[in-house]
């Protein structure tokens, strides 16, 4: 029930099923019947059911366990939305290179400075081109916007209609 777990139960589900499998893999403690909000419930359960390869929770485990099990699972990419945010032992996992691939997204969008991290997912406005020198992970940089919100999801009465009656956008 975090911000960005929002923003991505509406980015997994932009995501063409046939071409890619979202699976997800949790360091977050799941909330429980009666002991979480009934608005934490519904987030967590739409977070499961867009992670429609699988969703996993690694919080009970210590981190080297959890990169085994992530290892086991054999992700072509695993996406770090945390960073140095909530939950710094997800840099630990990522250290032990469980993915070949391994990219930072959304959550922090600053430099790890972990060697491991393989691509920062940024757009220019988050990271000016002549600040690039100062990552160490090499930038993935989107042409308009990095930040995926689901306001198409949320608002769709907003978007629907002519093209000429829509909202602008940039």
């Amino acid at each position: 029930d975090r911000p960005v777990g929002k923003d991505m139960v509406y980015a997994f589900k932009a995501h063409n099923p046939s071409l890619v499998s979202v699976e997800c893999f949790s360091l977050n403690p799941s909330p429980k019947e009666g002991s979480g909000s009934s608005e934490s419930l519904r987030w967590n359960s739409l977070m499961r059911e867009g992670c429609a390869g699988g969703f996993h929770d690694f919080s009970a485990q210590a981190f080297h366990e959890a990169a085994q099990a992530i290892n086991r699972h054999r992700p072509h990419v695993l996406v770090n939305l945390d960073g140095w945010t909530s939950a710094p032992l997800i840099n630990e996992i990522f250290i032990l290179s469980p993915a070949p691939v391994q990219v930072n997204f959304k959550g922090y969008a600053g430099t790890t400075g972990v060697e491991e991290i393989h691509g920062l997912v940024v757009d220019r406005v988050v990271v000016p081109p002549e600040y690039s020198q100062y990552y160490s992970e090499k930038l993935v940089v989107l042409p308009h916007s990095y930040h995926y919100n689901g306001h198409d999801s949320l608002y769709r009465h907003l978007y629907d209609g002519e093209e000429s009656q829509r909202w602008p956008t940039r």
